[in-house]
């Protein structure tokens, strides 16, 4: 792999990263590479293989929620690699939308390239800054949503549902926070 020491890594360890003995060498130069274009992100992503034996590495943005002392994963997304060109784009139940979105990214060349390009876009989505919105009555949240704060596309909300859902989102928030994102 792509600057591979005798020191611990995560990336390899089995419990962290349980396909690592299962990859070629060229998925391993494009893990190495991926790896490299994160560095610094607190998450590692997870991998799986997909039915047509295409290698997938994906992240999860979690959010905080205070309320209930949990974190809740809030948007997944996820590269395909297939040996010569990797696909990124958000995943829906670990899968890729029928319907590619306005995100997705193509990346061909040398595995360990299309890796550090794959891994930088994983990171920039990942460190996309998430805001939580809050409405409140009589002090008390009765709904929330988590959103990027770049684009306002919800995430993810608690709280009220359906048609309530609709009534309290028909005024403005009444508190926008800084979420904490893992």
């Amino acid at each position: 792999m792509v600057g591979v020491t005798d020191r611990y890594d995560p990336w390899l360890d089995p419990g962290v990263f349980p396909d690592a003995d299962d990859l070629s060498s060229v998925e391993l130069a494009f893990v190495g590479g991926v790896r490299d274009g994160m560095a610094g992100c607190r998450t590692i992503p997870d991998t799986g293989r997909e039915e047509d034996g295409r290698l997938l590495v994906s992240v999860s943005i979690s959010v905080r929620d205070d309320a209930n002392a949990e974190w809740l994963i809030a948007a997944d997304y996820g590269v395909l690699f297939d040996g010569v060109m990797a696909e990124a784009d958000r995943l829906s139940g670990m899968r890729f939308l029928a319907e590619p979105t306005p995100e997705r990214r193509t990346f061909t060349g040398a595995p360990a390239d299309v890796g550090a390009l794959s891994g930088e876009c994983l990171l920039r989505w990942v460190e996309r800054p998430v805001v939580r919105r809050e409405w409140l009555c009589s002090g008390q949240v009765v709904m929330n949503e988590w959103a990027f704060a770049d684009t306002g596309e919800v995430l993810c909300f608690g709280g009220a549902f359906g048609s309530r859902r609709r009534a309290i989102r028909r005024r403005p928030a009444d508190r926008v926070i800084e979420a904490r994102t893992m």
